[in-house]
């Protein structure tokens, strides 16, 4: 007699692997509650819904519904799901939804702050944010990664410490491939939620002729930054502005509400240079 748990799972084997029908109803339902059965049952899941994530023919059948609610841990990773992230930078186009890959990067820029994965591991990510479809979606990863960094309760300095520096710095560098100024700008907006390392970074970026980009939005401040660091970031951008050119209404307007931000602190962020630099490059 076979045993109920064991009954459960051959009905499922035969679904996952049956006819089209109900294979392309089962592979979806199951790849949506991966860190579910995971938990519940990991070898079943590291044989028949793991490879889903990895292999070409069923990959955008598991990842798209995956990525709606995208939760991993290390024994998850380490039982094949992050050789599934490797492989999907060469497949996010197959994804056909900008909010899926958004849902993606974050997911990635998650794993490389937070996972126990090796520094190895760490750094073939990172490259491929760079390097999969010739750079394509460099700028995307550099902003979901300010995004996580910018929410609460997330330390920025840890992460500065842990990987961001370096990969920074390589990206000044040219290495693994040159990067655009829209890149450079995204990793430049990082810059207020880096806590004790912001001057670090802002003598790391300082003279690099980066500007504002066309996605730059006026960050939310961190508590007590703009106290601590106030002259520091308006100088920083100061320079930005000087680096940028009035292109389009969304980035004017971000420009003056932020010079409108630094002149409202109480105790007064000397902000003068700052709204000197956006007169004269007509954003004012």
């Amino acid at each position: 007699m076979v045993r109920p748990e064991w009954r459960g799972r051959l009905c499922l084997s035969d679904l996952i692997g049956g006819p089209p029908q109900a294979r392309d109803a089962t592979q979806p339902a199951l790849a949506s509650e991966l860190y579910f059965m995971f938990s519940a049952d990991p070898d079943f899941t590291t044989e028949h819904i793991l490879p889903l994530f990895r292999e070409d023919p069923t990959a955008n059948l598991a990842w798209n519904p995956y990525l709606h609610y995208p939760r991993y841990d290390d024994k998850l990773l380490a039982a094949g799901f992050l050789d599934g992230v490797f492989a999907e930078w060469d497949r996010l186009p197959d994804l056909g939804q900008s909010g899926l890959q958004r849902q993606f990067f974050g997911l990635t820029a998650s794993i490389v702050s937070f996972a126990g994965i090796t520094q190895a591991q760490r750094q073939e990510l990172l490259n491929k944010s760079v390097l999969a479809d010739s750079g394509a979606h460099a700028v995307d990863f550099a902003e979901s990664v300010v995004r996580l960094i910018s929410t609460d309760k997330i330390d920025g300095a840890e992460l500065w410490n842990r990987w961001l520096r370096e990969h920074l710095t390589a990206r000044l560098n040219g290495l693994p491939r040159n990067p655009g100024p829209e890149e450079l700008a995204r990793w430049a907006d990082a810059v207020p939620y880096l806590g004790s390392s912001l001057g670090e970074a802002l003598g790391l970026l300082s003279g690099r002729d980066i500007g504002f980009g066309e996605r730059f939005r006026v960050p939310v401040f961190p508590e007590g930054v703009l106290e601590t660091s106030g002259p520091a970031l308006a100088q920083h951008y100061a320079e930005r502005i000087r680096n940028s050119v009035p292109g389009n209404h969304f980035c004017g307007y971000q420009v003056k509400r932020l010079v409108e931000t630094l002149n409202d602190i109480p105790g007064g962020v000397s902000a003068a240079e700052l709204a000197l630099a956006a007169n004269n490059s007509g954003f004012i």
